[in-house]
């Protein structure tokens, strides 16, 4: 018997729970599919959810999408606010993020030295919100822009996302250059865990994809 409701209130934590019970099976010393499974999960749970209704989110009051279809508007907007706060935190103070390694290169042929040896030029993670990072993931996991380091061929220890950075507003916005965040394996992981348990109870999903894209909307303005 199942408890479904629709797609979109149930797929992030039906996710999670596809997750939890596949890290019990990915750890084994001849093959190793623990960061495979973690990108499976972030791709289904965070990337695909948050692309699918972010446009429509913050340009009115009332979506017509329905992922907005039976919420309840008064816990929704204590539940909007909360995701509100939580973006508007910066990188220093996140308790997830702190440890992310940001920086912005020209080139995309340089992304792999900014990721893997800390090229490029450094942005401080006390001048960028917990949103910043988020539109990176988002965008690097929908569009496969990730790679992944490690000193052993064999193990995984690192994965780099990258985003375009634009600048300018409308349709003068132009690719200047490209975003990159790196986090270790502890990290994402860290960071995923703590995502799932905040889009788990009812409503949240939807609350944290229009809080993002509140954030998002006024960053570019």
């Amino acid at each position: 018997m199942s408890n479904y409701q629709d797609i979109y209130r149930d797929l992030p934590s039906r996710v999670f729970k596809v997750w939890e019970r596949a890290k019990a099976h990915t750890d084994n010393e001849t093959e190793d599919l623990s960061v495979t499974v973690m990108l499976m999960a972030a791709a289904a749970g965070l990337a695909m959810p948050l692309e699918d209704i972010n446009i429509p989110a913050y340009r009115n009051s009332r979506p017509d999408h329905p992922g907005f279809d039976a919420v309840d508007q008064v816990s929704y907007q204590t539940t909007l606010q909360k995701f509100k706060d939580i973006f508007s935190q910066t990188l220093q103070s996140s308790s997830v993020l702190k440890e992310a390694k940001l920086a912005r290169c020209a080139e995309l042929k340089d992304v792999r030295k900014v990721g893997e040896y800390g090229e490029g030029t450094p942005i401080n993670l006390a001048d960028q919100n917990v949103s910043f990072a988020f539109s990176i993931l988002r965008n690097a996991l929908a569009h496969n822009n990730i790679v992944a380091f490690g000193t052993d061929v064999q193990k995984i220890e690192k994965l780099t996302f990258f985003s375009e950075h634009r600048e300018g507003s409308g349709c003068k916005r132009k690719r200047v250059g490209w975003n990159v965040l790196t986090l270790s394996i502890e990290s994402f992981e860290k960071f995923l865990t703590f995502w799932f348990s905040l889009v788990s109870a009812s409503g949240s999903y939807t609350a944290a994809v229009e809080a993002l894209a509140t954030q998002d909307a006024s960053s570019e303005a």
